[in-house]
């Protein structure tokens, strides 16, 4: 009888400490919505892009990201300290993106590990000003929080939002 008396007591302290165990909201956000953002360029889905929504206002400090798939969707995440959430706090953001373009001569990250310092640093300089000479399938103003110009509102019924970045070449 006495160990019944004694699980049932650590069964209430258990339910009893972890009352609000929930994570609260970071302060200024008031709902977080799981939000999908599709994203194309060209006329095709953007695939392998990370993007970042800086948002505005109560709304700075919460890093809001995504990378896409194949299929240029990409299930936003927000993290703020040791907050987490899947999803996007409602308010408006600018949007970044950003896409690392193949370049000829890149090699396995195999082949990358198996050469020697000297060799590792002349091959990553070379891909690095390679890199700067391919061009973007978008602006290179969209991979700047200053002077990207998307932008887009995420409201409490946004569950889907398609972003064209060929729209700004009109």
């Amino acid at each position: 009888m006495q160990t019944r008396w004694y699980y049932f007591c650590l069964f209430c302290i258990a339910i009893l400490s972890c009352n609000g165990c929930g994570q609260s909201l970071p302060e200024g956000v008031t709902k977080v919505v799981p939000v999908t953002l599709r994203v194309s360029a060209g006329g095709s889905p953007l695939t392998e892009a990370d993007l970042q929504l800086v948002g505005e206002g109560t709304l700075t400090g919460i890093a809001v990201s995504g990378k896409t798939d194949a299929q240029g969707a990409t299930q936003l995440k927000s993290v703020k300290a040791n907050w987490i959430a899947v999803g996007a706090p409602v308010g408006k953001y600018r949007v970044v993106v950003n896409k690392a373009m193949p370049v000829a001569g890149e090699k396995s990250a195999e082949e990358v590990n198996a050469m020697s310092k000297d060799e590792s640093m002349a091959y990553h300089a070379k891909i690095r000003e390679a890199r700067k000479k391919v061009k973007l399938p978008f602006p290179d103003s969209c991979t700047s929080s200053k002077t990207t110009p998307l932008s887009l509102e995420i409201k409490e019924d946004s569950l889907e939002l398609a972003l064209d970045l060929d729209d700004l070449a009109k």
